[in-house]
């Protein structure tokens, strides 16, 4: 099976994602994530649908937190824009 390179990048930035934060990737191995993994701005399709999707989730922003200790907000609209970009 071959795969893209933007599915490569995609894996590695989620698996970085998972286990070091930006910094410490800088630090450990001397690369920018941020400029390497540069994700392109929403369109205004995916925007509203970003927007459609947190407002359906606050209900749940509980359950985020309760399983993301501090981040749940962050997870919550982490989540609504990857739902938005594979719908819209």
């Amino acid at each position: 099976m071959k795969i893209t390179k933007k599915q490569l990048m995609q894996i590695i930035k989620e698996e970085i994602e998972l286990v070091l934060t930006n910094e410490e990737v800088e630090e450990f191995f001397g690369v920018n994530v941020g400029e390497l993994l540069k994700e392109k701005e929403l369109t205004e399709p995916e925007k509203k649908e970003k927007e459609r999707l947190v407002r359906g989730m606050k209900g749940k922003e509980e359950d985020f937190e309760e399983r993301y200790p501090g981040q749940g907000k962050n997870v919550m609209y982490a989540t609504a824009t990857k739902m938005a970009k594979k719908r819209a």
